[in-house]
């Protein structure tokens, strides 16, 4: 999978697709028998699929977790699946690949792997999924205002602050990191000083 994933490209756009289409053919001149050929044509198809829900969607959204693991149906494909976008996105350059980027890609993983173990007529899953991140949630913003108690920040400015953060930043972010950007932040308004935009111009050849 990893040699053929793109393998399809240069035919045009939807080279996941267009790749997908020749590893039938390809996987039978291999070699490879039918489940594994199955698999191959798989993960073509979808090397891009996992990456794209962790980028544009909240990995904690039941909707988008559901939609993984029935997309993968087993824990294998779920597996194979994470492995070859790791694979993928590590490759192509050395600051392709981030802890951003790695944080929300294993945690997508985590929770669809999660729901393949519950089994797919656990009818309570998409609320224990909600149920948990608001735990978190809730968690890493108590954690928070601990610590920026401790730098001197009163406990009901901080609490005011972190409920007006989304759901999705606190649970992208470690209570540690929380704390230093809302400390940076209030420390920035209290010296008076202001911000403005500069519009990016590309340096002189």
């Amino acid at each position: 999978a990893c040699i053929l994933h793109d393998i399809g490209k240069g035919r045009g756009g939807g080279h996941s697709g267009k790749g997908a289409a020749l590893v039938p053919a390809i996987a039978e001149r291999l070699g490879l028998d039918e489940e594994a050929s199955r698999i191959v044509e798989f993960l073509v198809l979808h090397h891009l699929t996992m990456s794209g829900m962790a980028e544009q969607r909240d990995v904690h959204d039941p909707r988008l977790i559901l939609r993984l693991a029935k997309l993968c149906g087993s824990r294998l494909y779920l597996r194979l699946l994470y492995l070859i976008t790791v694979a993928d996105i590590r490759s192509v350059s050395p600051v392709a690949w981030t802890n951003r980027k790695a944080g929300l890609l294993e945690q997508l993983y985590r929770n669809a792997a999660e729901w393949l173990e519950a089994g797919e007529a656990a009818e309570a899953a998409p609320q224990f999924f909600l149920d948990r991140a608001s735990s978190q949630a809730a968690a890493t913003s108590a954690r928070a205002v601990e610590m920026l108690a401790q730098l001197g920040v009163a406990k009901a400015e901080a609490e005011l602050l972190l409920e007006q953060m989304p759901r999705r930043y606190l649970l992208e972010n470690e209570a540690e990191e929380i704390a230093t950007h809302l400390h940076a932040t209030l420390r920035f308004l209290e010296s008076g000083a202001t911000a403005h935009v500069e519009p990016f111009r590309a340096a002189a050849p």
